[in-house]
């Protein structure tokens, strides 16, 4: 799915980030408040920025780092 159709389904206020899977580089687009849902806490109290978030990847399980920020 393109970035534009991403943007249209997650809102077009939305930030968009994308994960990208350091082993097979799936690239997963994650909205800003999934991220904020998922960091609960270490969000709230500003320990743990977004960019220094981890995800598995869907494709095969291994660690997901933010790629890029596809609202910048």
């Amino acid at each position: 799915m393109s970035n534009n159709n991403w943007q249209r389904y997650f809102g077009k206020n939305t930030k968009i980030f994308i994960f990208k899977c350091t082993k097979c580089k799936f690239e997963d687009p994650v909205p800003d408040w999934l991220l904020d849902e998922c960091g609960g806490f270490s969000l709230l109290n500003r320990k743990t920025p977004k960019k220094n978030f981890k995800m598995t990847c869907p494709q095969c399980g291994r660690d997901s780092m933010i790629f890029k920020n596809d609202n910048e």
